[in-house]
């Protein structure tokens, strides 16, 4: 059974709420896109200052806040403006979820940047056409939502990569370099977002914790063979592994790439088993269980030996002298 809202409150909460929408309409009749389209009137409320200072320091710094927030033309401003008066209770009543999310459409973006939709444009070394985004359902945001508001973003959106290669895939678009890169790009730029640890300064042993399936539409596997195995391991890896770790040189072991616990974390015993581990592993059996042991093995391999090679006679307490 649902408790009853006392009258008393249910009286307060439609006063504030119709002191608010008066106090809107008042604004607006003053002066309509002057109030609260101005970037103060969203500075009021002390959690935006952190959206508000980035703002200044950005390219955006002299554009109005619902010049972006709200939809092109006078139903856009009052779909926005309404928006505003939600939100004025929103922050009365501290009804809000953090980080605050605010939507920007391509309508707003190319009400300003309509050249952006025709021919080639370069930056960072990059060549791109924004044309064929926009015709599949990009948002301008996927890739730009830092533009205004900088570090004060709590999700940024930036164009990586890793984006660029769901479609240049050689089967939707092609993975030939010079099509888009003019020339080489600077490591420092390359090594933002998401390849900050895998093209970072510390590469040569970071390089393989992000997505191996995008290392070859800029590298040539050749190049990754020199050091590696297969890469990225197939899925047979994990059952053949072993052999392969015992076969490689020293210095193409599973160290070159793996910290020695990411090994341990599995085989929790040391690997490649040394000689003394035949007649040790009863022990370590005893200790932790023979779990570990299936993380490699069969219970098959275990009766080769524990069953079937018994020689005739001995009880099984003999076996363990």
């Amino acid at each position: 059974m649902k408790a009853k809202k006392s009258p008393a409150k249910t009286i307060t909460f439609g006063v504030i709420v119709l002191v608010l929408i008066v106090l809107t309409i008042l604004l607006t009749a003053i002066n309509p896109f002057a109030d609260i389209s101005q970037t103060l009137f969203c500075k009021s409320c002390h959690i935006m200052r952190c959206e508000i200072d980035s703002l200044k320091n950005s390219r955006h710094k002299d554009v109005l806040c619902l010049s972006c927030h709200s939809k092109p033309g006078a139903l856009g401003f009052i779909a926005e403006t309404l928006e505003g008066m939600q939100n004025g209770i929103a922050y009365f009543f501290k009804s809000y979820e953090e980080p605050i999310v605010a939507t920007v459409t391509n309508e707003s973006c190319l009400t300003c940047h309509k050249e952006i939709q025709e021919g080639l444009h370069i930056n960072n070394a990059i060549r791109v056409s924004h044309k064929e985004f926009l015709s599949v359902g990009y948002k301008c945001a996927d890739c730009h939502n830092t533009v205004a508001h900088g570090d004060s973003i709590a999700q940024p959106n930036l164009p990586h990569m890793d984006k660029c290669t769901g479609c240049h895939n050689n089967e939707d678009a092609p993975t030939t370099c010079s099509i888009c890169h003019v020339k080489r790009m600077k490591r420092e730029i390359r090594a933002l977002g998401p390849w900050a640890i895998t093209h970072g300064p510390t590469w040569e042993r970071t390089h393989g914790m992000g997505n191996l399936t995008t290392c070859i539409i800029c590298h040539e596997t050749e190049k990754c063979a020199k050091c590696h195995t297969e890469m990225p391991h197939p899925e047979s890896w994990p059952y053949v592994h072993g052999e392969k770790a015992k076969s490689v040189t020293k210095e193409d072991k599973c160290a070159g790439c793996h910290v020695e616990s990411f090994c341990d974390d599995c085989h929790r015993v040391e690997m490649p088993h040394p000689q003394k581990f035949l007649p040790e592993h009863p022990d370590i059996v005893k200790k932790d269980g023979d779990k570990i042991c299936y993380n490699c093995h069969i219970k098959g391999d275990c009766k080769l030996c524990h069953e079937k090679h018994i020689h005739p006679g001995l009880t099984p307490s003999e076996i363990e002298r």
